[in-house]
């Protein structure tokens, strides 16, 4: 089950992004429990602060629980991938879509920090979700 919380004042179809993850999670995962938290530029710099030690708002925060009730939580803030789409040349719902992915990436075990063999795979992986997610049509902002 994917639960959507929305404390960034941004608008998310819910179930629209709901059905366009899920795939996803399955076949990284298979059917578990995560949170997509949608926050603030303040509350995501207070994570980051907190979590990572970085003094500064992030676009995109995971937390791998692996437990059976939650399996992990995806925190994206849209005011930071709206300034990020904006350096990087591409669409805002594009690089949304790509962070909510990479968060999922993240959960399924991948990491570009600490592991570069896996981070052309975890890149690769999160450039053919995005293209599949387009192909379909569908918008979830």
């Amino acid at each position: 089950m994917i639960r959507v919380i929305n404390r960034s004042g941004e608008k998310i179809d819910e179930n629209e992004l709901k059905d366009l993850i899920h795939p996803i999670l399955k076949e990284e995962i298979g059917d578990v429990n995560v949170n997509i938290v949608f926050v603030t530029a303040d509350e995501i710099k207070s994570l980051n602060r907190k979590f990572m030690g970085v003094e500064e708002p992030t676009d995109v925060l995971t937390f791998p629980y692996h437990d059976k009730d939650i399996y992990g939580e995806i925190i994206v803030c849209p005011e930071v991938v709206r300034n990020n789409a904006e350096r990087f040349s591409t669409s805002y719902e594009d690089e949304l879509m790509t962070v909510v992915i990479h968060g999922i990436l993240h959960l399924a075990g991948y990491d570009h920090e600490r592991e570069n063999r896996k981070a052309d795979k975890m890149f690769r992986k999160q450039k053919e979700y995005l293209e599949r997610i387009k192909k379909e049509g569908k918008k979830w902002w």
